[in-house]
């Protein structure tokens, strides 16, 4: 990447010298700047160069041109890689508009807008809109690539992301499986986009307790990420979490506390310390302190996550029921039975709204406030959690 750099920058620089700083050749430029710092998670200065190159765009060819609309699309990229779904969701209904109304709403352009849509719904537990999204945008894709091109395996394995954010482990397994087919065959075995589903696998399996073939996946995976971008990467960050809620499910736990360290240390300097990927880290290594039985300090964690996810998210939030669960163990299991009945309601309510009563997370909160209930003596309570548990767990078996 720093090549690149170094010879895009030199281009630019003659360009400017002999033809002035607004020349049309300087976008193409400008954007792959952009888009390499981009790749590097260096997203300041890929928006910096986003916004000189719209503003090239607009003195060249006018705010409505379709290539404004691929400029907005890429910045709206880094805004929702940052975490800021708002206003990224804002320009990617800007760029939306001018290519529906330039080039038509069945265009390719669009359907890659459409995805990245998807994307922040997804991120937002709006599942039903996500799933929309990226159906349509699969439709489109296919009727103009075909259903072997690799633009269409990227939206399969989004479909199956959403699937399993819903619970719907079969169909995520089947898409998964499908978008790694066509990437595989289009790209190549080690290309980063097939590290991305090899990812998604590697949740299925361990959210089915198969640790072994999750650590392989995330194991074959690390290497693509790290061979491609570098070992201090984001997106190997994401994958060493992975890799550590492994370690921990499989009570590795010394593992598991080596993998989230350094997954931190590559991601909250290079995203924040209120971002809501540190938020995944810090959750996770709550859940390896209650592991260990040090629920004073998973407590801190809890906490410090849920208002992360609060300031982003607000209250009622898919990933805020999970932690007020968490957290309500450890509480149960600290012997504070009011502070943990409190909390075992609000993570109740607020997965019932999010995620549905036949959730496997409801599930578990369920279960916990059944224990709670059971050791206070109340039976009769205690029986119809875990009778609900159980149902749940059943039915998606």
């Amino acid at each position: 990447p720093e090549q690149a750099l170094s010879v895009y920058h030199r281009a630019l620089a003659l360009l400017d010298k002999n033809y002035g700083s607004n020349h049309p050749e300087s976008l193409d430029i400008l954007i792959n700047l952009g888009l390499i710092e981009k790749k590097k998670g260096s997203y300041s200065a890929a928006e910096e160069y986003y916004r000189q190159s719209l503003r090239l765009v607009d003195a060249c060819y006018g705010p409505s041109h379709p290539k404004a609309a691929d400029v907005l699309n890429k910045l709206a990229d880094v805004f929702r890689k940052r975490g800021d779904f708002a206003e990224a969701r804002q320009i990617y209904d800007d760029a939306l508009a001018i290519v529906s109304a330039s080039l038509g709403p069945q265009h390719a352009e669009a359907a890659e807008i459409l995805n990245n849509m998807g994307l922040i719904e997804k991120k937002k537990s709006n599942y039903t809109e996500a799933f929309a999204l990226f159906r349509r945008a699969a439709d489109v894709i296919r009727d103009s690539f075909g259903a072997t091109h690799p633009k269409f395996g990227f939206i399969v394995n989004n479909l199956g992301d959403v699937c399993r954010k819903r619970g719907d482990f079969d169909a995520a397994q089947t898409l998964y499986t499908q978008a790694l087919d066509i990437l595989e065959k289009s790209l190549g075995l080690n290309h980063p986009e097939v590290a991305e589903v090899l990812n998604n696998l590697g949740l299925i399996a361990k959210k089915r307790a198969r640790y072994a073939d999750a650590d392989s996946l995330y194991t074959r995976c690390v290497s693509i990420v790290e061979s491609a971008f570098g070992p201090s990467h984001p997106k190997v960050g994401f994958v060493l979490l992975n890799l550590g809620d492994v370690y921990r499910k499989l009570a590795k736990f010394g593992a598991a506390e080596d993998a989230y360290n350094k997954a931190l240390a590559i991601i909250e300097p290079v995203l924040g310390a209120s971002h809501i990927e540190v938020a995944e880290v810090v959750t996770s290594m709550g859940l390896l302190y209650s592991s260990q039985q040090r629920y004073s300090l998973a407590l801190t964690f809890f906490e410090r996550a849920l208002k992360t996810v609060i300031a982003e998210f607000g209250e009622q939030h898919y990933k805020a029921g999970v932690i007020l669960n968490a957290m309500a163990d450890a509480q149960r299991k600290l012997g504070q039975t009011d502070e943990a009945s409190a909390l075992y309601r609000r993570s109740l309510d607020v997965l019932g709204v999010t995620v549905g009563i036949d959730h496997e997370e409801y599930a578990e909160a369920c279960n916990g406030f059944g224990l709670l209930l059971l050791s206070a003596g109340e039976y009769d309570e205690a029986y119809c959690q875990f009778e609900l548990a159980v149902h749940i767990i059943q039915q998606s078996l």
